[in-house]
């Protein structure tokens, strides 16, 4: 009997010292949003260039793209491209379990592609 008491006992430890560890660990752990791009060319972005988004985020569960011409993605990592030349302000909102939320603001300049025959601008 003695045995099983002392089993149950140090599996009820294990089983407090690791639900404790888990919540500290998440509950100390604040959203933090941040995103990278990349593009063909790394030097200029133009207009119906594919743009990949990188979210390198931490400690985030669902997030939410503005890519600055009302077009909006939740998907992790999306692709993108502006039809026009201009500057975009692209806004990444990220949210943890607990509804915190972090956000990143970033503009993206977007130049006219001559090269592509569009003289019209």
């Amino acid at each position: 009997m003695r045995l099983s008491l002392l089993l149950l006992s140090w599996s009820s430890l294990l089983l407090y010292s690791c639900s404790k560890n888990c919540l500290e660990q998440t509950t100390n752990s604040t959203p933090h949003a941040k995103f990278s791009i990349t593009v063909s060319d790394t030097n200029n972005i133009f207009e119906n260039q594919a743009i990949i988004f990188k979210n390198e985020s931490t400690g985030f569960t669902r997030c939410k793209w503005e890519f600055g011409n009302k077009v909006q993605s939740q998907a992790i990592n999306p692709t993108h491209d502006y039809p026009l030349h201009g500057y975009y302000t692209v806004i990444l909102t990220i949210w943890d379990e607990s509804g915190q939320t972090s956000a990143i603001t970033r503009d993206i300049p977007i130049l006219c592609n001559f090269s592509a025959g569009n003289n019209t601008h």
